[in-house]
Parts: C-alpha cells; structure tokens; sequence
C-alpha cells in the first residue's frame, strides 16, 4: 500500500468582525466556500469588517 494520493486542497472561509475573527469555515469544496464568503460579504461593513478565503493542504 505505498499509493500516492493526489490530494485536494481544504478551503478555510474566514470571517473578521472589526477586527476581530468570528466564524472559520472549512469546505472540500471551493465554490461552497465561494459562497459561503459572498454570503458573507453581503451583510458585512465594508470599511470595517473582511473575509479571506485560503487554500490548506492537509500532510
């Protein structure tokens, strides 16, 4: 069993209250978490509050 894997990166949603990190999402998909930030960006303020959307490769 000496398979190698391909493996697909998990995608972190982050939502920034002014300032301050209040919901982390994690996806295996990206347009769900495509979604989830647009989501997001829809109800937030934007001179005060962000979101960010990375990619993680799990070892």
């Amino acid at each position: 069993m000496n398979r190698k894997r391909k493996r697909r990166p998990i995608w972190i949603a982050v939502q920034v209250w002014r300032g301050i990190p209040v919901e982390v999402k994690a996806f295996h998909d990206r347009q769900l978490a495509e979604k989830r930030e647009s989501a997001w960006r829809k109800k937030m303020h934007v001179d005060y509050d962000e979101t960010g959307l990375f990619a993680v490769r799990v070892q």
